[in-house]
């Protein structure tokens, strides 16, 4: 019970109330959600003191929660050879728990990002596949634009990059929701590459806009 009251707690960000119902516990289910808490107030240090901790004291499912939010933290500063290794501890210890088999999801996802990064033949192609892979497998928008840019930055002859501008338009228009952002999108498409079908698209679906 003390403990569904904490993660309310934390849930509603009440954080002091949250740390005081946590105060004296030592259980590695208090840890780990202390460890969350200074996840949440930017204490990230300390938070991975936390995770480390459970870690060595604990082999269960909690010491795979801990691994995986270790890694979690690695990743969001793009030290992947880390969150590689966390993830891949926290799948060894329990492989058919919830976060083992999420362990087991982003150890694959990211190794195929290391891999895309240290192409040396095909770059253009490896550009474009990391760009989906941070869009489709990582669910992140923001940085697919970003890898979506370097292709036809890059490489504006490649046959990726027109395929880049438009992923970068149509993401823009229908997952973003930035509509003036994407009709400047699909009019650099049209400039660059004209007559492609990329850009035949990009031209149909803001021409639909216009007459509806």
């Amino acid at each position: 019970m003390k403990l569904k009251i904490a993660m309310t707690y934390l849930e509603i960000r009440e954080y002091e109330k949250c740390r005081n119902f946590l105060a004296g516990e030592y259980k590695p289910e208090f840890r780990i959600l202390l460890a969350d808490l200074n996840v949440e107030t930017g204490n990230i240090e300390e938070a991975m003191e936390i995770y480390h901790e459970v870690t060595q004291v604990d082999f269960s499912d909690y010491a795979t929660q801990a691994y995986y939010k270790l890694a979690a933290i690695y990743e969001s500063e793009d030290s992947l050879e880390k969150a590689i290794s966390y993830y891949d501890s926290s799948l060894n210890i329990s492989p058919t728990s919830e976060y083992g088999e999420k362990s087991k999801k982003k150890s694959d996802v990211l190794n195929r990002i290391l891999q895309l990064t240290n192409e040396t033949e095909e770059v253009d192609r490896a550009q474009f596949l990391l760009a989906e892979i941070y869009f489709i497998d990582l669910n992140e928008p923001e940085r697919a634009i970003e890898e979506y840019q370097k292709v036809y930055a890059d490489f504006p002859e490649s046959i990726w990059a027109p395929r880049a501008l438009y992923a970068q338009f149509w993401i823009t228009k229908n997952f973003l929701n930035e509509d003036s952002i994407a009709t400047l999108l699909a009019q650099d498409l049209m400039s660059r590459y004209p007559n492609t079908e990329y850009a035949l698209s990009a031209e149909k679906m803001i021409q639909e806009e216009m007459n509806e």
